[in-house]
């Protein structure tokens, strides 16, 4: 393995699923609190707002606050968390939260593991 292997950035990772008809969606059309299955991750690119991560779910495309780019980036470059999302052992879970700066609703998301 090269020493230089842990800085190649992850950007294009093969999930096996066909995305081009799925619609995207945003974390406030989708259930808060509850366990979601996701089947992949992607970063889109920036179109003029800034690179976007993105969760593929069963047949939705979730666009994902910006704020979550580094760490999408992250999980994507760590094999251990590729494969249990290629595993169908992740899910996520959407809260809120009330922005005192922006004085708004804000969503937040855990990115977790099923236990067996």
């Amino acid at each position: 393995m090269s020493v230089f292997s842990k800085y190649r950035r992850n950007m294009s990772i093969d999930w096996g699923i066909d995305t081009k008809d799925f619609p995207f969606v945003k974390c406030s059309d989708l259930p808060l609190d509850t366990k979601i299955p996701f089947f992949g991750l992607f970063i889109a690119p920036d179109s003029g707002y800034g690179e976007n991560p993105i969760a593929i779910l069963e047949d939705q495309l979730l666009s994902m606050p910006q704020r979550f780019t580094d760490q999408v980036k992250e999980m994507m470059d760590d094999q251990a968390v590729v494969d249990c999302i290629k595993d169908k052992k992740a899910v996520l879970v959407i809260s809120t939260f009330e922005s005192k700066k922006y004085k708004k609703t804000g969503y937040d998301i855990d990115f977790c593991e099923i236990e067996p």
